[in-house]
């Protein structure tokens, strides 16, 4: 039987889900990011990357 979940987290440390749902006594067998602040991972696959554009660093640095 499984769940799917969809998490927000404003800030998050290693691995914070997963230890979160096993404390309430649930396995979370997958976890897919969407976006990182204010910028979509779009089409990317598991395992790829883009370049940044320099709006999107701006973003990130101003949002600490």
């Amino acid at each position: 039987y499984k769940t799917w979940l969809e998490v927000f987290l404003r800030g998050g440390t290693n691995r914070q889900i997963k230890k979160k749902f096993r404390a309430l006594g649930y396995q979370v067998q997958k976890i897919k990011r969407f976006q990182i602040g204010t910028g979509c991972m779009g089409e990317l696959q598991s395992g790829e990357s883009r370049v940044l554009t320099s709006e999107e660093l701006k973003q990130i640095m101003t949002s600490s």
